[in-house]
């Protein structure tokens, strides 16, 4: 399956650069769950879209959940909305 996390970001280049790494180093070790790329989407209303595949949505939520989220610093200013979609195969 597909997981895509729409969001807009008000941050440095820097800053957004570092979060990608960030999430690849964290899902690539981990069991089910890849990052493939931060993405701008050209039709949607948000800034930039992060994509994972999973192995199923289990272990998505599974892994999502035990990541060790401490680096990360939530902003509201700088990271606004997000949602996520979730794409399975047919």
């Amino acid at each position: 399956m597909y997981v895509l996390a729409h969001y807009d970001w008000y941050g440095s280049v820097e800053e957004l650069d570092n979060i990608a790494l960030r999430l690849k180093e964290m899902f690539d070790g981990s069991k089910g769950v890849k990052f493939l790329g931060r993405f701008g989407p050209q039709n949607r209303k948000f800034h930039w879209t992060h994509f994972y595949m999973a192995k199923d949505l289990v272990t998505w939520v599974t892994e999502y959940e035990n990541a060790d989220w401490s680096w990360f610093n939530y902003d509201r200013k700088v990271h606004g909305h997000e949602i996520l979609e979730y794409y399975i195969d047919a």
